[in-house]
C-alpha cells in the first residue's frame, strides 16, 4: 500500500488527477491511500505521517521554486517521489529545466503520467526490496536455496528475498531474467557469447534458449531489429 498525495488548488486538476491515479490502478499492481491538499503550505501545516508519491501541480515561475519544495518536501520524507505538473504555457514561456525532477506538462498526456508514475512505483519497490543496495550498482542476482545473491562491482550481499519477487520488483527495461538462476542487469552487460554472458567481470552461463533470449532483449533494449 502507498500513500499518494495529490497537492493542487484547481478542483478541476485535482479530480483529473484522482481519475488518472484510479484508472492507473487497473492496469497495474498499484495500492494507495490518497490525500489531498490545496497547496505546498496546506501540506505543510498538516504533514501527513507518510507520503510515498506527492503530485504537486502548482506555477513554477522558475526552477528555483521546484527546487525550493524538494528540499522542504525531502527533508520531511526522505524516500517520497515528486512528480511535478507545470503548465504548458508557464513551462514555455520560462522555458526552465525540470532535467533533476520528475514531471509531466499539464495538460497531462496519459501515457506520460503512467510512465512517470509507473517509474516511481518501481523505484519505490527497489527500495524496499534492495534496502541500502542502490540498484544501479547491482550487476546481476543470483538464486540461492530461498535467498538471493547481489553482486555489485566490489561486494556481494545476500538478501531475504527469492529471485522470483526480486524480478517482479525490480525495473524490467533494466533487469532481465536470463535464466532460472539469474537475473542481470542489462546495462552491466560486457559481451554476450553463446553458451554465456558477462555481466561486469562475472560469467553467467545460458542454455541455448537462454542465449536467444537474452540476444532478442539486448536488441530490443538496443533499439536494433533483428
Amino acid at each position: 500500500m502507498f500513500d499518494v498525495c495529490v497537492c493542487c488548488n484547481n478542483i478541476n486538476e485535482r479530480n483529473n488527477l484522482n481519475g488518472l491515479l484510479l484508472k492507473f490502478t487497473s492496469f497495474n499492481k498499484f495500492k494507495y491511500k490518497l490525500s489531498n491538499f490545496n497547496s505546498i503550505d496546506d501540506l505543510l501545516n498538516n504533514k501527513p505521517r507518510n507520503i510515498d508519491i506527492l503530485l504537486v501541480s502548482v506555477t513554477l515561475k522558475n526552477k528555483t521554486i521546484a527546487t525550493e519544495i524538494n528540499q522542504k518536501i525531502t527533508s520531511l520524507y526522505s524516500s517520497i517521489k515528486i512528480i511535478f505538473i507545470p503548465e504548458i504555457i508557464d513551462f514555455m514561456i520560462n522555458g526552465f529545466p525540470l532535467k533533476d525532477f520528475k514531471y509531466v506538462i499539464n495538460p497531462i498526456n496519459e501515457e506520460a503520467f503512467n510512465d512517470e508514475l509507473l517509474q516511481c512505483v518501481n523505484e519505490l519497490n527497489e527500495n524496499n526490496i534492495l534496502g541500502d543496495i542502490p540498484s544501479k550498482s547491482i550487476l546481476l542476482i543470483e538464486s540461492h536455496k530461498n535467498n538471493s545473491l547481489v553482486y555489485t562491482q566490489n561486494d556481494t550481499f545476500t538478501i531475504d528475498s527469492n529471485i522470483d519477487k526480486l524480478t517482479e520488483s525490480l525495473d524490467s527495461y533494466i533487469f532481465y531474467r536470463c535464466s532460472n538462476k539469474n537475473l542481470i542487469n542489462l546495462k552491466q552487460v560486457r559481451r554476450l557469447n553463446k553458451s554465456s554472458v558477462i555481466v561486469g567481470d562475472v560469467e553467467v552461463s545460458l542454455s541455448q534458449n537462454d542465449f536467444s533470449g537474452l540476444k532478442t532483449r539486448l536488441l530490443h533494449m538496443l533499439n536494433i531489429k533483428k
